[in-house]
This record gives C-alpha cells, sequence and structure tokens, in this order.
C-alpha cells in the first residue's frame, strides 16, 4: 500500500492527465487489496501474469 502514501505516484498520475495518457494499473502478485490512489486513477485494472498485461495495453493503446 505504498502507492498510497507515495508523492511520486501522484506526480506520476497528474503528469499522464497533462498528457492524455491512460494509466494501466497492476495488482501486484497475491496481494489482496489494491491500491485506491492508483486504481481511482486508472484507465484499467489488471492481474499480475503476462496474458492480462499485455492485453491491457493492447486495450489502451487501442
Amino acid at each position: 500500500m505504498y502507492a498510497n502514501y507515495s508523492k511520486w505516484i501522484q506526480k506520476e498520475i497528474e503528469g499522464s492527465s497533462d498528457y492524455s495518457k491512460p494509466i494501466l494499473a497492476v495488482n501486484p502478485w497475491r496481494q489482496q487489496r489494491a491500491s485506491g490512489v492508483v486504481v481511482d486513477a486508472a484507465s484499467k485494472l489488471v492481474g499480475w501474469n503476462k496474458r492480462p498485461v499485455v492485453s491491457g495495453i493492447w486495450e489502451l493503446y487501442k
């Protein structure tokens, strides 16, 4: 849950907004809860495995 407290996460979220870039949130392996800050800002949330990450990137790219 470090992302909830990191000032850099907020700067990255603001930067993605400034440049109109989507955010792909990747839920870490075996983590029960995702960061609310990241999930709220994300365009898409995916699991940790290769296939969901690649699919999420392609979906946001289109």
